[in-house]
Formats: structure tokens, C-alpha cells, sequence
């Protein structure tokens, strides 16, 4: 039995004041491209040929005049070679935005699943697989209950349901610092480190500083190690302390007595 297709048609749609401005005849031709155009998949559009052969076969009517009359209320668009159902996608079922979106959903399925050998349930492209596998499944399990006799070492003897992988979005953002994360000997010998080392570094409170600082903030990192690579790095080395006030203030009076005794 071949398959019936429908079209989506308002009950009033002759109350609408664009069909109060036409014939009767460009009426039915309107009706009958939406019939055709959704038989062909065009999405509203019909060729000049195909307009004509739709085209009421009453007296004196010419199927270019009905068309005018549609295009001239806006019902309409005339393209070249043809015309087009105004507002198609807005009402009916568009195949051209339908093979758009699949080709995206089959690109996502391509690169997310099968390159990666992922099932999703909720993938259009993965259910057949899921469909084949249980399918599958079940011949092994009814071989296993009552086996025929020349596949005996064949059939699956498992009647366990099908294991499938079901997808699972890999977390990138890393974690937090563990609680086992210490200072090992592999730490202290990154070429930053023996640097901050040179530059007086005491490794050891740096790296509590390290962890102080991480624990308290909830810092996120993929590699801890690159962190504190990362942090040892920027150690430029302690500040020369300042003298006391009274030191500098007895030192530039020095100065200011010494340039005046030059001059005497």
C-alpha cells in the first residue's frame, strides 16, 4: 500500500482576505500546488510545466493568468521558470531544512561516536546499531537455549544482555590539587626549580605556599605539575631589606656635611 503524504491546510483558510481577491479557479490551482509541490518535495515550488498541468482545465482560463492572480496577492513568489508558495516553511514540512539538519546530526554522530566508537541512545544514527546489537542478542540467547545441532561450538553461550557504551562527555576541566600532591625529588629537579634554588629559594615554603594558596582558592588544574612549574618559575628571588630610618637619615646628613666641606 503506498504511503499516503498530507499537507497541513487551515479549515478557514478561504476566510483569509487574499482568497477573497481571487477566482474560484486560482484557488484550486493554489490548493493543488501545495499538493504537488509537498508530492515532489520542493518545498513550495512548482515549473511552469508543472503549474500548467495542475492547472483547472475550465474555459478561457490560462493557467499564466491564475498564476498572476496568486502572485498578485502574495500567495505566490514568481522565480525563474517557475513559482514559488510564499511562507512554505512556515506551515509545512520543509525536505531542504530537514537533509541540512540531518547532515549536521550525521556530522556530530560521525565525529563524536563512530570515530570514537560511542553508542548514544539518543542519537537518530545510533539506534539502528543499539536496534542490531539487542537483534543480535537475542539469536544468541535462543541458540543458547535450544542450539541446532551442527552449531554447537558456534552460538553464544552468554545470556547476558548486551553491554553498549553509552556516551559519556569526557571532563576537561581538570581537578583540584590532591591531597597526596608533595614535594618529590622529581619537583625539585624541573630547571625552574634549581633556578629558584640559586636564587635563594627555600623550595619547601614555597611549596606549602603553593598548596595553601590552591586549597584555599579551589584552583582547577589538568596538570599539577605544570602548575607548580608555573608557580616555582616566578620566583625572582627575595628583596635586599631596606636600612633603618635612623641609618638613612644619619647617612644623608653625612653626605649634605661632607659636600659642604668640599666647598670651604
Amino acid at each position: 500500500m503506498k504511503k499516503s503524504i498530507f499537507v497541513r491546510l487551515d479549515v478557514s483558510y478561504f476566510d483569509a482576505s487574499a482568497f477573497t481577491e481571487i477566482s474560484d479557479a486560482a484557488e484550486l490551482l493554489f490548493v493543488r500546488g501545495i499538493c504537488r509541490s509537498a508530492q515532489l518535495g520542493t518545498d513550495g515550488y512548482l515549473t511552469t510545466t508543472q503549474v500548467e498541468r495542475i492547472s483547472p482545465q475550465w474555459d478561457d482560463v490560462l493557467p499564466s493568468d491564475l498564476a498572476s492572480e496568486l502572485v498578485q496577492v502574495g500567495l505566490w513568489i514568481k522565480e525563474k521558470r517557475g513559482y514559488r508558495a510564499k511562507h512554505w516553511t512556515d506551515y509545512h514540512f520543509s525536505l531542504g531544512l530537514h537533509v541540512y539538519k540531518q547532515g549536521g546530526e550525521l556530522g556530530n554522530h560521525q565525529r563524536w561516536h563512530a570515530n570514537r566508537g560511542v553508542v548514544s541512545p539518543k542519537c537518530p544514527f545510533c539506534a539502528p546499531l543499539i536496534a542490531s546489537d539487542i537483534a543480535s542478542e537475542s539469536v544468541a540467547i535462543s541458540l543458547a537455549i535450544d542450539p541446532p545441532p551442527t552449531a554447537q561450538t558456534q552460538i553464544r553461550t552468554s545470556l547476558e544482555p548486551p553491554t553498549l557504551k553509552v556516551e559519556r562527555r569526557s571532563s576537561r576541566r581538570g581537578s583540584r590539587i590532591p591531597e597526596d600532591f608533595a614535594l618529590t625529588e622529581h619537583l625539585r629537579s624541573y630547571p625552574v626549580a634549581q633556578e629558584a634554588l640559586r636564587k635563594g629559594a627555600d623550595l619547601e615554603a614555597q611549596f606549602e605556599r603553593f598548596r595553601d594558596f590552591h586549597t584555599a582558592k579551589g584552583t582547577i588544574h589538568q596538570d599539577w605539575n605544570a602548575a607548580w612549574r608555573y608557580w616555582i618559575g616566578g620566583f625572582k628571588g627575595y628583596p635586599t631589606p631596606r636600612p633603618p630610618a635612623d641609618d638613612r637619615y644619619r647617612s644623608l646628613v653625612g653626605d649634605i656635611q661632607a659636600s659642604y666641606e668640599e666647598e670651604a
